[in-house]
């Protein structure tokens, strides 16, 4: 959903087109940013950065995209030693900023932070 669409629309992107461009062009982590008081370029570029590093892990697909979210569904079952790679990639001091508050919320403290990728087989950063 870009800022100037009345709702959520359907995109065809080209294939060639990379997570970072999609994360630049609907500024996925704007929402989060404004609402946390963090910059938003620099929230932007946190969210394309970590999206690139995951899409070098393990592949997936982006299914939605807007300033309050980005969900990429993994394009096979993601195993526990990948989840651990995608979780080394994000300090404590980013987690929010990145947009992981809907795990940090849910989560437990002592299983991996991001636990419920495993059985969704899907990231969801979002901000609310």
């Amino acid at each position: 959903m870009l800022e100037s669409d009345p709702g959520h629309r359907l995109y065809e992107i080209p294939t060639q087109t990379t997570v970072a461009d999609v994360v630049r062009v609907f500024r996925v982590g704007a929402h989060g940013a404004e609402s946390y008081n963090y910059d938003v370029s620099a929230t932007v570029a946190l969210v394309a950065d970590k999206a690139t590093k995951i899409a070098e892990i393990i592949p997936y697909r982006v299914f939605f995209a807007d300033i309050a979210g980005l969900k990429l569904r993994f394009e096979r079952q993601i195993t526990p030693a990948e989840l651990k790679l995608i979780e080394a990639l994000f300090s404590e001091q980013e987690v929010m900023q990145a947009g992981l508050e809907r795990y940090l919320s849910a989560w437990d403290g002592s299983s991996p932070l991001l636990a419920p990728v495993l059985k969704e087989n899907l990231l969801h950063f979002w901000w609310d």
